[in-house]
This record gives C-alpha cells, sequence and structure tokens, in this order.
C-alpha cells in the first residue's frame, strides 16, 4: 500500500512538474513576442537625407575621399579648411589633386613644414593652387588646349596660373614656376565638379 502511494505521489509531482514548465515555456514565449512586436512598432523610421546632404554625400570631396590614392591630399585639404567649400558649395570645381606618392616626394620637411598651424596660409594656398572654378573634365582640357593652339591657361583659386598641354596622348599641366604634372586617374565625377589625380603637387610661390 505504501508502495502504491508513493507511485502516486510521485506521478502526481511529475504531473505538476511538467505543467508548471509548459506554463513557463508559454509565458516565455508570449513575452518574446511581446517584445518583438514592441521593437518593430518602435524601431526608429529610416530618416531620408534632404538634398543638402544628398549633395554633400556626392560631391567632390567625398569622392576624394573614398579614392585611395589621395588619401594625403584629403588630409592637407581637411587641415586647410577647404574640405568644406568642396563639400558644401555648388561650385563646380575641378580638383587636380596630387597622389599620395606626388606629395610624398615634396619630403618630410615641405611637408612638416605646410602642417605647421602657424603656416595654414601658406597650406591653404597650395591645396587652392589644384582648385578651378570650371567644370572641366579630360574631353573638355583636350578640346580647349586644341582650341588655344596647344596651350590653355587656367586661374586656380590660389589666384595662380597654370597652363594645360599635350604630351603625346597626355595632358600635362605646367604652373608659372615651370613645375609639371601629368594626369593620370581622370574624370572622378561629382555633383559639383570633376576630380583628376596628378603625378606632381604644384607648389606655390
Amino acid at each position: 500500500m505504501k508502495l502504491i502511494y508513493r507511485t502516486f505521489c510521485l506521478l502526481g509531482i511529475t504531473i505538476a512538474l511538467f505543467s508548471c514548465k509548459n506554463e513557463t515555456k508559454s509565458t516565455v514565449q508570449k513575452a518574446e513576442t511581446t517584445i518583438a512586436k514592441k521593437v518593430l512598432t518602435e524601431a526608429p523610421e529610416k530618416k531620408e537625407l534632404s538634398m543638402e546632404e544628398k549633395n554633400q554625400v556626392n560631391s567632390v570631396l567625398m569622392k576624394a575621399m573614398v579614392t585611395p590614392e589621395l588619401k594625403t591630399f584629403v588630409s592637407l585639404m581637411v587641415s586647410a579648411g577647404v574640405a568644406d567649400m568642396l563639400a558644401k558649395n555648388q561650385g563646380p570645381f575641378t580638383v587636380f589633386a596630387p597622389s599620395n606618392e606626388a606629395l610624398g616626394a615634396m619630403g618630410v620637411t615641405a611637408m612638416n613644414a605646410y602642417l605647421n598651424p602657424e603656416n595654414k596660409a601658406s597650406l591653404e594656398k597650395m591645396v587652392n593652387a589644384h582648385i578651378v572654378k570650371a567644370n572641366l573634365e579630360s574631353t573638355s582640357l583636350v578640346q580647349n588646349i586644341k582650341d588655344a593652339n596647344g596651350h590653355y591657361t587656367l586661374t586656380t583659386l590660389a589666384g595662380e596660373t597654370i597652363t594645360a598641354s599635350r604630351e603625346g596622348t597626355n595632358i600635362v599641366l605646367t604652373n608659372a614656376a615651370g613645375e609639371k604634372a601629368t594626369l593620370g586617374k581622370s574624370d572622378i565625377i561629382g555633383g559639383n565638379g570633376v576630380l583628376h589625380v596628378i603625378d606632381t603637387a604644384l607648389q606655390t610661390k
């Protein structure tokens, strides 16, 4: 008799535990469903970019920032305070941007001098010496060079002149000091202008 009693007791406890377990599982599932619904309903909607933000994302500055060859020049533009202009101004701009190797060829002493906060004006002038207020893709440059009898003069934002000419199939820029730079990777198009990579930094006077 005692054995039967114990068996019934054990069976009763097992049923109670099983029932409790199922009830707990059901409660957890309900809680998870409630939380999931809450997350879905309270999740913030994806913000749509304003026209100004869209223009900045597609700007010449952003195109330069995602061009690996121009990492150093982008840093110089930021230090010179020119970056905002290329991101927010409607332009159009043509940027003849020296490659990392071109700026490295200037030497550590020259680069350190430009990066000295006391020489910010010189840095700004050097950076602006590579920017023209116009939209000049390579095809336009070639045509303008032809129309100008082989030497097309441009005025940079630094107020200095550079001359575009052809040497074979290459487009070459020459500044007032006689320094020459050849266009390499060209026609990186942004919403407010165009970007060309050059192989030499055109330093200012």
